[in-house]
This record gives C-alpha cells, sequence and structure tokens, in this order.
C-alpha cells in the first residue's frame, strides 16, 4: 500500500541521486517493493536514483514518503553525498544489474 502524506507547500528540492540509493539499500528494499510502497513506477524510481546529473529535482512531497519508508529524516535526502557507515549497519545489500535483476545478499563480516 502507496505511503500517504499530505503537503500543503510542496516543492522542488534538489537531490543527489547517490543518496536515493543508499536510503533505500540501506533499509534492505529492492526497487519494485520501495516504488510499490512509494506510489511511482519502477521506472521512475530508477531514473531518479541511476540519472546522469550530479542533482535530480525531487517534489518535497515524495522525499517525505521516502523519508518515512526508509526511516531517514527528511534531512538527509538533502545531503551532498551519503554519510559513511560501518558495514555492520548495512541490513541487506541489494545488486541491480541492469537487465533489471536484484540480488540480496549479506555482508561478510571482516
Amino acid at each position: 500500500m502507496p505511503l500517504k502524506i499530505k503537503a500543503k507547500d510542496d516543492f522542488i528540492a534538489d537531490v543527489t541521486p547517490d543518496i536515493l540509493v543508499w536510503a533505500r539499500v540501506n533499509e534492505g528494499m529492492i526497487t519494485n517493493e520501495a516504488s510499490k510502497r512509494l506510489g511511482i513506477s519502477k521506472k521512475y524510481l530508477i531514473e531518479l536514483e541511476h540519472c546522469n546529473t550530479k542533482v535530480k529535482q525531487i517534489r518535497w512531497s515524495l522525499i517525505k514518503k521516502m523519508a518515512k519508508l526508509y526511516r531517514r529524516p527528511s534531512a538527509a535526502f538533502l545531503l551532498s553525498k551519503p554519510p559513511k557507515q560501518d558495514r555492520k549497519v548495512i541490513k541487506r545489500l541489494i545488486v541491480d544489474y541492469n537487465d533489471g535483476t536484484q540480488i540480496p545478499f549479506e555482508p561478510v563480516e571482516e
């Protein structure tokens, strides 16, 4: 079921695509699941995450949905690059291949 968030003042924010990937992957979600729960197409989510520009303009209402779904503060989506994290923090890593195949695997402890 898509998340519902009502925004009184919906505006556009600049977001680094790497932040979108970081937030989704660290929550352990694949693009199919995330796009369904966000109420957007998988194609659009992949376009947001893998665009060729350094920043992507996204509506604040979608950022708020992502923040709730990925359990991150909305402000985290305004960072210029993903924060460095210990490998133990990552719940599950998802490998996205160009053909759309997605394979979850557990990180190896060092």
